[in-house]
């Protein structure tokens, strides 16, 4: 690598290597407001969720810290208890965590790393 201008190439990983996880999060939204018989829509949960899970990110630093997971895991459980709900939210987060495990890679940005080697 001495021949190149750079030392190392930072990359946005959502949305530039994999897609962002938008439908997944959509369908975990689908089956908590199902199976729970929420009265809202599932798109109109995603909103109330997200908002409070990046509101949870937010305050999650230095001696708040906690994971994305954990903000999950709390946003959820809040969102849920506004509609009078306490299940354990890690039984709904099952598919989207295997989700951020396992996502579908952009076929054009496979290309692009395999060209930097």
């Amino acid at each position: 690598m001495a021949d190149r201008p750079f030392d190392a190439v930072l990359i946005d990983f959502y949305g530039t290597i994999a897609a962002g996880d938008r439908e997944a999060v959509e369908a975990t939204c689908r089956t908590i407001v199902e199976t729970l018989e929420l009265p809202i829509s599932a798109p109109e949960f995603a909103i109330v969720w997200g908002e409070r899970y990046f509101q949870t990110v937010g305050c999650s630093n230095h001696a708040s810290y906690r994971t994305l997971y954990e903000c999950e895991l709390t946003s959820l459980r809040e969102t849920l208890a506004t509609y009078g709900r306490n299940p354990d939210p890690a039984t709904f987060l099952v598919e989207l965590e295997a989700y951020w495990h396992d996502p579908p890679v952009h076929e054009d940005a496979v290309g692009f790393l395999r060209d930097l080697d």
